[in-house]
């Protein structure tokens, strides 16, 4: 049939006669190459028409989608740019928009991308699809600014009903990204499930809510609720990818995640045996990948971890091994420092997180560099914490955090800094005014504001200032910390 249309259309452009007539069906037949897998020729169409007195709009955004598809940035770029001179002209501003917010991802300029979305929100603020795909974008690209981002979705729902099943379930993601898992965001993914119970995305957003949640509790000396929802969930992923009909890339990813998800969760809560068995159903299911056999290494050896045992060399080698065979993820470089870490090997384990910093600056991943500068931090603030006498940790520390603070707004790397600063001068006025911006100042999630509220409190009853020690219980108190009400009974009770 491809013939067919070819020589037809082919004929049809013998005939032409209008500039807008001859890219029409120019474009028709780059679809037709493009369909054959004739990506060369396709784009040699399309650029005919790009040159066109009058191109039109649909030859432009197939060029721009071409370079997109083929992680051409150049290509991608200049299309765009030829688009964005015909905006006037019948602009479908929903289109425009996601294929500008594409390219910029792909030039890695992600503040860039919501700055795009935001800007054509604000030019049409009554544009649910508009709304919808701000919510969509903003937690994978800005994730600091998750609160707008779940704003957006509200008002998408409340804009057109359509809307809803998507918006609710961005709502829902951007709520998670916060980092405050609440019962409206629960109530917002059981609604999206709920009203789209084939959506294999819609309970993979809930596999995740339960880890968030299961993780919170432990903040607040509660024990989880959400336990032994882990295979359930991912057994109804597994089913509804298959009825979905999702492309097998889409649907591989998704039952990739959902068994990485399910894996985490069974092993931070000790069920060791479970864990391994979804690890040994992750290894049928891709042969392939290496990353399930280190994956399975992880499971196995956490318990050997918990027990504070040196670990012997030949272990130590093979999981060593585990995580060259998986160089490039750098998720593997993370956990081989945790286990440097336990072991004392304090050196090699900030060798580990400078490799991973590395890969994700090779990588373009701001998450995974992010995600490196901050656990770098971490690494040399419990050291410093430990008392080690070292110049080395402490000036890691502000070298990492203060890296961390011009990728984004770092909520983490501000609190590492005025822990360090407690540690350094438990008792001085900085100290209070840096552990006070953590607690008091909008923006913090909770999970992090509730551990300046806990080394807060002790620096004012070294000072005996209660009438500050009486806001903070009162702020404890509004938010629901009880680790914090806790430990102001002792230390109320060791004063007295």
């Amino acid at each position: 049939h491809f013939q067919e249309s070819q020589k037809a259309y082919e004929k049809a452009l013998a005939i032409a006669e209008s500039e807008q007539d001859k890219a029409y069906i120019l474009t028709a037949l780059a679809i037709i190459e493009y369909k054959q897998n004739r990506v060369d020729a396709a784009k040699t169409l399309l650029f005919k028409c790009s040159i066109l007195q009058e191109p039109n709009m649909e030859s432009l955004q197939a060029l721009c989608s071409l370079g997109l598809i083929k992680q051409d940035a150049t290509l991608a770029t200049a299309a765009l740019k030829e688009l964005l001179k015909h905006t006037g002209k019948k602009d479908n501003v929903y289109k425009r928009c996601l294929l500008a917010s594409a390219v910029y991802a792909l030039q890695g300029r992600h503040l860039a991308v919501q700055r795009q979305v935001s800007k054509d929100v604000h030019s049409n603020p009554d544009n649910p699809a508009l709304w919808s795909l701000l919510s969509r974008l903003v937690p994978r690209y800005v994730p600091q600014n998750a609160k707008g981002g779940a704003v957006a979705g509200s008002i998408a729902c409340i804009l057109d009903l359509n809307h809803r099943k998507k918006a609710l379930l961005n709502t829902a993601v951007n709520q998670l990204a916060t980092g405050c898992p609440k019962a409206e965001n629960k109530k917002n993914i059981l609604k999206a499930v709920h009203l789209s119970p084939d959506d294999p995305t819609a309970w993979a957003v809930l596999l995740a809510a339960c880890h968030a949640e299961n993780t919170s509790v432990h903040l607040y000396n509660k024990q989880p609720k959400q336990t032994h929802l882990e295979k359930m969930i991912v057994t109804a992923i597994s089913a509804k990818t298959k009825d979905k009909e999702l492309p097998a890339s889409r649907a591989q990813e998704i039952e990739k995640w959902s068994l990485f998800q399910a894996i985490t969760g069974l092993n931070e809560a000790g069920r060791t045996s479970e864990a391994e068995t979804l690890c040994e159903k992750g290894l049928k299911k891709f042969p392939e990948q290496p990353m399930w056999y280190l994956l399975l290494r992880q499971v196995q050896c956490k318990p050997l971890l918990q027990s504070h045992k040196e670990l012997p060399d030949a272990i130590l080698e093979e999981l060593r091994k585990a995580v060259l065979s998986n160089s490039t993820l750098i998720t593997a470089w993370h956990w081989l420092a945790q286990v440097y870490q336990s072991q004392g090997m304090m050196v090699g384990a900030e060798m580990c997180y400078r490799k991973s910093l590395k890969l994700a600056s090779q990588q373009g991943n701001l998450s995974g560099k992010l995600s490196s500068l901050l656990r770098l931090a971490k690494l040399a603030l419990e050291i410093c914490m430990a008392n080690v006498s070292n110049d080395h940790w402490p000036s890691l520390v502000q070298e990492a955090t203060t890296e961390a603070m011009k990728i984004s707004f770092c909520p983490l790397g501000i609190l590492f800094q005025a822990l360090m600063q407690y540690n350094r001068k438990m008792g001085s006025r900085e100290t209070r005014r840096m552990l006070e911006r953590v607690v008091y100042q909008s923006g913090f999630p909770e999970t992090v504001v509730s551990v300046a509220r806990w080394y807060l409190l002790r620096h004012l009853y070294a000072k005996d200032d209660y009438e500050l020690i009486d806001a903070l219980t009162a702020n404890a108190k509004a938010n629901g910390d009880i680790r914090v009400l806790e430990l102001d009974k002792k230390l109320s009770t060791a004063a007295s």
